[in-house]
């Protein structure tokens, strides 16, 4: 494995989009909307709580004492999440962690020259225990070791990033087994992830000022994209994409360290 240039990466993953853009859009769309159900219905609740019951504060605060007793007010008089509703997000979260490794699985497929159809997103479902399973274990891994040092605990998220792919390529594989492979992949390589998530930030500010619709439409598939592409390079899985996504690739194989052609 050679070394992985950001450029590269973003090059192939826009590629990779190329004609298959909607499928892109789509699956996170639906992903958002999944994940995020139970935090609409926090928010319409909140935003109705408080036209119905403004919070009454001390006005011009005149010490430090008097801000924090303002602030105390407005928390205790503002809207508190019911029980149940903490229930539903996560509720929604869980379900949405299967469908997480179905996303991946069609970006993989995807910047690998395939056709990918939407369906591919709930196919993780049937190993959805595991999948849960997976998630948990690694957010404890990472809340361990933040635990110790916030430094130690963005080394982990690192770390274990690869693990979503990884399991969405092989579904047979162990929890442990796909920590621990995912461990090894970004051995030499947190830093080099780091550099292509802060590549973005420039379509990340871009998406703020369009309301978001520029995150939906683009950059969102964009940078799964190239998520997607950097596990392939790591993991020594890169391919060349034809520039015809509908021309016939029957003759285009491909294995560890293998090139689509």
């Amino acid at each position: 494995m050679g070394d992985i240039y950001i450029s590269e990466v973003k090059s192939k993953a826009k590629q990779a989009l190329s004609g298959r853009l909607g499928v892109a859009i789509c699956a996170l769309l639906l992903l958002q909307i999944v994940g995020n159900i139970g935090n609409y219905i926090n928010r319409y609740f909140s935003t109705m709580y408080s036209v119905m019951h403004p919070v009454k504060v001390e006005s011009n605060p005149k010490t430090f004492e008097d801000v924090m007793k303002m602030y105390s007010d407005m928390l205790q008089q503002g809207y508190q999440t019911p029980a149940w509703l903490w229930a539903v997000m996560i509720i929604c979260s869980l379900i949405a962690m299967p469908m997480i490794v179905g996303c991946a699985k069609l970006f993989i497929g995807l910047t690998r020259g395939r056709d990918m159809e939407l369906s591919v997103i709930f196919e993780p479902y049937k190993n959805a225990p595991k999948i849960v399973g997976l998630n948990l274990y690694v957010g404890i891994l990472v809340l361990l070791q933040t635990f110790l040092f916030i430094i130690p605990g963005i080394i982990a998220v690192y770390r274990y990033a690869l693990v979503k792919y990884i399991v969405a390529e092989d579904e047979d594989i162990s929890i442990t087994d796909a920590v621990k492979m995912s461990k090894e992949l970004m051995r030499g390589h947190k830093f080099k992830l780091f550099t292509l998530e802060l590549s973005f930030i420039g379509w990340f500010i871009l998406s703020l000022f369009s309301c978001g619709i520029l995150w939906i439409a683009y950059v969102n598939p964009y940078y799964n994209a190239a998520m997607a592409e950097f596990y392939n390079e790591v993991s020594g899985k890169t391919f060349e994409i034809k520039e015809d996504p509908m021309a016939d690739d029957s003759d285009n194989t491909w294995g560890d360290g293998g090139n689509l052609y």
